[in-house]
């Protein structure tokens, strides 16, 4: 027996039929939330007309009461989990333009962290620079030193050369004056002197009487 259907209970079980083939499809689709959207128009263009033609005239009308109230739960269901991936997409495109956001806050920290380690860097550099400095300052001040008592000694032995000049010239002056005084003595004669023989006494003499000496 054949029920009649009006324009509205075909298209209702078409929806139902079109929801009982699919929900295996649909449930398996709900992870990836873009499928379902996807498959739902296809399906829908597909199953649309045969589907509704093969239940009308091979479902008892017990049978087809039973299907249509359990996929008019399906629909509702599917109406529900619809809302549901519109709402987790809605979810999904927020949390992306805060993963978004995010991305673009940890790419400037991190920046500034680039930037403050780079800071630090430099930091240690003039830091470095300043201790050279320093020390370049240190070993100027002692070279200053060095030097000022370089030339101070410079001038002491100045005064000493100066000095010894002085002697130098007195002491040449003086032995100038002496040679000139050696060279006018005039040179003394010295006659040699001969020795004196002794007389020796003759016989009848006196010892003590002293023998006439020789005219010459």
């Amino acid at each position: 027996m054949v029920l009649p259907w009006s324009d509205s209970n075909v298209a209702e079980v078409r929806m139902a039929m079109l929801i009982h083939r699919t929900d295996r499809t649909i449930l398996s689709s709900v992870r990836p939330f873009t499928a379902l959207t996807s498959v739902l128009p296809v399906q829908t263009v597909k199953l649309r007309g045969f589907a509704a033609i093969s239940l009308i005239f091979s479902c008892p009308e017990s049978s087809i009461d039973d299907k249509i109230h359990e996929l008019k739960r399906k629909d509702k269901s599917i109406k529900q989990m619809g809302n549901i991936i519109q709402e987790k997409s809605a979810t999904i495109a927020s949390l992306q333009s805060e993963i978004q956001a995010l991305q673009g806050s940890l790419d400037a920290k991190e920046q500034v962290g680039r930037a403050h380690a780079r800071v630090g860097e430099l930091e240690n550099q003039v830091e470095k620079l300043r201790k050279e400095i320093e020390t370049q300052n240190k070993k100027r001040d002692a070279l200053e030193t060095q030097v000022k008592v370089s030339e101070q000694k410079v001038l002491e032995l100045n005064s000493k050369l100066e000095s010894v000049s002085m002697m130098h010239v007195l002491v040449s002056l003086h032995l100038v004056l002496y040679q000139n005084q050696v060279n006018d003595l005039k040179p003394i004669s010295i006659r040699p002197v001969r020795p004196v023989r002794p007389v020796e006494p003759g016989p009848g003499r006196n010892s003590g009487a002293e023998e006439p000496s020789k005219p010459d």
